[in-house]
């Protein structure tokens, strides 16, 4: 079979083909189009590791993910890799970002912004808004009021917040517009009345959740560090990420929780 064809659009939420060259579908026998996947919860590489941006944008093309949003950046440059992209300097997604994490002190995480109070959380918000973010991220040690600081300011610039949920809040008052992880690590811990006061309040609040389920599952393979440090495909992988990342001796959330905790998760 051939088609003139050129290109293919979507139009009132249909495909559409317009036509300019003949153009042979032999080759394409038993394929399919699909719009490009969109990841929702992203951490982009630090840039002083070189190549792994590169890397990383790479595979998220050859996988057909062309959109990503990077949910907290830990010294990525994001906004600098955003540009990079809509220049058409730099191959990659299309990227929406909420730049630097935002936590208390210590921070749940390396490299996070730390605000330890109302002042300094509105200016961190700001800043973060001015530079283009598209969202604003907090991790678990925020203090409360921080956190109610963030949300204030967040919303008066249209951000919504979103984050893992802080040690601080109750589960019937979250204040996030959404919850990573859904509530990772205090979860592991939870009744099934906790739970459901958990779905109620998210319901009743339109509290939304990227349950990252496939970070999990590749996560209790990392438990047992010396097999999956030899591992086929992690042998592929630049030794950045079997050497430090993994590496349970630099404490980056990839060694294994207490038995009771892991007995739960998996």
């Amino acid at each position: 079979a051939h088609l003139s064809a050129s290109s293919l659009s979507l139009e009132d939420g249909r495909l559409t083909v317009a036509a300019a060259a003949s153009v042979s579908l032999d080759p394409f026998a038993g394929f399919y189009v699909l719009p490009g996947l969109v990841d929702m919860h992203v951490h982009l590489p630090p840039s002083a590791v070189p190549g792994q941006t590169e890397l990383f944008n790479t595979l998220f093309l050859a996988h057909g993910v062309t959109t990503i949003r990077e949910t907290g950046s830990f010294a990525s440059r994001v906004f600098d890799v955003r540009q990079e992209i809509r220049n058409g300097t730099r191959a990659g997604p299309r990227i929406f970002a909420c730049g630097e994490v935002l936590d208390g002190d210590p921070p749940t995480w390396p490299l996070a912004r730390v605000v330890r109070d109302a002042v300094s959380a509105r200016a961190a918000v700001d800043d973060l808004a001015a530079r283009g973010a598209d969202c604003i991220k907090v991790m678990s040690n925020i203090s409360s009021e921080a956190l109610t600081a963030i949300r204030e300011a967040a919303h008066a610039h249209g951000l919504p917040l979103i984050g893992h949920l802080p040690a601080i809040s109750s589960w019937s008052e979250t204040r996030l517009d959404e919850i990573e992880h859904v509530c990772d690590p205090r979860c592991w811990d939870l009744g099934p009345s906790q739970i459901d006061e958990l779905v109620e309040t998210a319901v009743r609040a339109g509290i939304a959740h990227t349950p990252t389920l496939v970070v999990y599952e590749n996560q209790l393979r990392s438990y047992d560090y010396e097999t999956t440090a030899r591992a086929p495909l992690a042998l592929r992988m630049p030794r950045f990420w079997r050497d430090v990342v993994w590496n349970p001796r630099y404490r980056l959330g990839f060694e294994a929780p207490a038995p009771t905790q892991r007995a739960q998760r998996e």
